[in-house]
């Protein structure tokens, strides 16, 4: 706690990769359940698009 206090005291926290490692490090003892809960909430709204229709139009496939 006390080199964190330091390190944020003289400002040499990139917090743009601290924030994502300190909720990682929070989820951590449940780290194989969220694992699934988001690849099953991605591959829902990946069937929800296909479903509607919905495509990127930067993801097409190149005609050779």
């Amino acid at each position: 706690m006390v080199s964190l206090a330091v390190f944020i005291h003289s400002g040499e926290v990139a917090w743009g990769a601290a924030l994502p490692l300190m909720l990682g490090s929070a989820l951590g003892p449940n780290a194989r359940l969220w694992i699934y809960r988001l690849l099953i909430a991605a591959l829902a709204l990946e069937l929800l698009g296909m479903a509607l229709g919905w495509h990127q139009p930067g993801m097409r496939m190149m005609q050779v």
